[in-house]
């Protein structure tokens, strides 16, 4: 009986970004701010076997 092995591989991450404006006197008052996180590379084996047959 052939039972198939496979395996899957991907990437997941988040980036987020966005301005600010200071309502206050400044000298800059736009700022740019960005975020980069939930950085993972997820390994999935799958094997197909068979429990019980009915």
């Amino acid at each position: 009986m052939n039972k198939p092995r496979r395996i899957l591989a991907g990437g997941a991450g988040h980036l987020m970004g966005g301005f600010l404006y200071n309502t206050r006197n400044g000298n800059n008052p736009f700022s740019a701010k960005a975020d980069i996180s939930c950085i993972s590379v997820p390994i999935i084996h799958l094997y197909k076997f068979l429990l019980a047959q009915i």
